[in-house]
């Protein structure tokens, strides 16, 4: 049994298996990835094909500071039904709102990815559709598990272990 299915009903644990990763030091490669010289589409498609390269289960962590409706509404163009919940609401103070996405196994949404993506990239360079939000993606892969933390349109952070 992976990471992922001991903890996919338990959102404290997920929460706090992001949270340990992210502070994880030891038995980990981690890399930066500077963009912030490349075009949005490159951007974008750097991404989506890393989630593309390896079968596995995948979790999304969204911090968010947008109401939820808006964040239901992203989620409903693309039938995700009981795969997401919000955590946490945000609630207009300094601390994010929490959502989860559960992604099938085997499978990338590409269409759902994408947008978040979208979404993501297009709050920094104000352009429409856009939320703001910090996308944190987990891939419990066959051989591992990787964790991209995409903190703007800077870059990303991306852990091994």
């Amino acid at each position: 049994m992976t990471a992922i299915d001991k903890a996919i009903d338990k959102y404290d644990n997920i929460n706090n298996l992001f949270n340990a990763k992210l502070r994880k030091k030891r038995g980990l490669i981690k890399g930066k990835i500077e963009m912030s010289h490349v075009f949005f589409d490159k951007k974008n498609d750097f991404i989506l094909n890393i989630l593309s390269l390896y079968k596995y289960n995948i979790i999304y962590r969204i911090l968010f500071w947008e109401s939820d409706s808006k964040m239901k509404d992203l989620l409903e163009k693309y039938s995700v039904g009981d795969s997401y919940v919000i955590y946490k609401s945000y609630n207009k103070k300094k601390r994010p709102g929490v959502l989860f996405i559960k992604g099938s196994c085997h499978s990338l949404d590409y269409e759902l990815a994408k947008s978040i993506l979208i979404n993501h990239f297009n709050y920094e360079l104000a352009k429409k559709p856009s939320l703001n939000m910090r996308v944190q993606i987990y891939l419990d892969c066959v051989n591992g598990e990787i964790l991209l933390d995409i903190y703007d349109d800077r870059g990303l952070d991306l852990y091994f272990w």
